[in-house]
């Protein structure tokens, strides 16, 4: 498993949400529901951290 970081931002706010998948693919299928179930924000960057480097997948 390793660790995904979905940023997520708004006119008024950013936030994030953390969790653990066994693939880019469903960290990529996690971070399209979090911004379905978050209305007013989008998706600003997916970062994966393997062995304590963050590596981003996916910027906006």
């Amino acid at each position: 498993m390793t660790a995904y970081i979905v940023y997520l931002k708004s006119d008024a706010a950013a936030a994030y949400e953390v969790a653990f998948c066994e693939t880019d693919a469903e960290a990529r299928e996690w971070a399209d529901a979090i911004v379905t179930l978050t209305p007013g924000f989008e998706l600003a960057a997916i970062q994966r951290t393997r062995a304590g480097r963050p590596e981003t997948l996916a910027s906006h």
